[in-house]
This record gives C-alpha cells, sequence and structure tokens, in this order.
C-alpha cells in the first residue's frame, strides 16, 4: 500500500508507474550460493540445498527425535545451511574481532551482501548516503 492510497493523508491519490531497476544484487544462500550466477546455477540444475547435518555446528544426534512430540528435539536430521559462516573480515568493516565474535551470523552476511551488491551496482559505498533509493534485504 502506498500512501497515495490513503485518500486521508492525500488530496489525490497518486500513481507510481515509474521503473523500478535493480541494480546491484548479492546473495549467501544454501548449496554453496554465493552471486547470483551461483542462484541461477543451482535453480537451473535443480540441485537441492538441503543436506544432513551440520555436524559441524551442533551435535545433530544429541537434538534429533523422530517422535514429534518430544519436547526440546527436532524430528529431523536435515537442514540448509551455509557453508561458511564464520569467514568474516571484521577488520575490513573497522570491527574488532571481539565484536565480530560477539555479533550475529546474520548480521556479519549482510555487511558482506550488501558490500558485494553496492560493488556489483558500481557504487562507491561512500556515495550512498546521498543516493536517492532503496536497500532490500532478506533474512
Amino acid at each position: 500500500m502506498f500512501i497515495g492510497d490513503i485518500p486521508e493523508l492525500m488530496d489525490e491519490p497518486r500513481t507510481f508507474d515509474e521503473p523500478i531497476a535493480v541494480i546491484g544484487m548479492a546473495c549467501r544462500m544454501p548449496g554453496d550460493v554465493n552471486s547470483a550466477d551461483d542462484l541461477w546455477r543451482l535453480l537451473i540444475e535443480k540441485k537441492d540445498p538441503v543436506r544432513e547435518g551440520p555436524f559441524d555446528r551442533w551435535d545433530v544426534a544429541a537434538f534429533y527425535d523422530p517422535d514429534r512430540q518430544v519436547p526440546g528435539r527436532t524430528n529431523t536430521r536435515w537442514a540448509a545451511t551455509l557453508d561458511d559462516i564464520t569467514g568474516f573480515d571484521a577488520a575490513f568493516f573497522g570491527i574488532s574481532p571481539a565484536e565480530a565474535a560477539s555479533m550475529d551470523p546474520q548480521h556479519r552476511l549482510l555487511l558482506e551482501a550488501s558490500w558485494e551488491a553496492l560493488e556489483n551496482a558500481g557504487i562507491p559505498p561512500r556515495t550512498v548516503m546521498e543516493a536517492q533509493g532503496g536497500v532490500f534485504a532478506g533474512i
């Protein structure tokens, strides 16, 4: 819904017929997807990024129980997870190692992907503050 669709907020309804352009993109997804090209390849090849584990992040056997009624357990041993959530260059973003260690991995990934989307668009990051546009992220 746009403000232009709410009569009490606008004298006349506005139409938004200007084109929208996606000029930069980056992604991190299960299935070793680290770019739009990787995502396209995953889709074309009809690969399934769901796998058993990940065993390096938690003891799957300790939390697994096939009975859905058992509290505090999961009834699956399968997940779609990212391969590398620790390979973050904190210094590049001016973040101390201690702060980086306490950050949510999703926030670290968002920083990396945001920077890559700007690079992909050919936009110098220092110019973003003056730009008119939107940034859309999904986590």
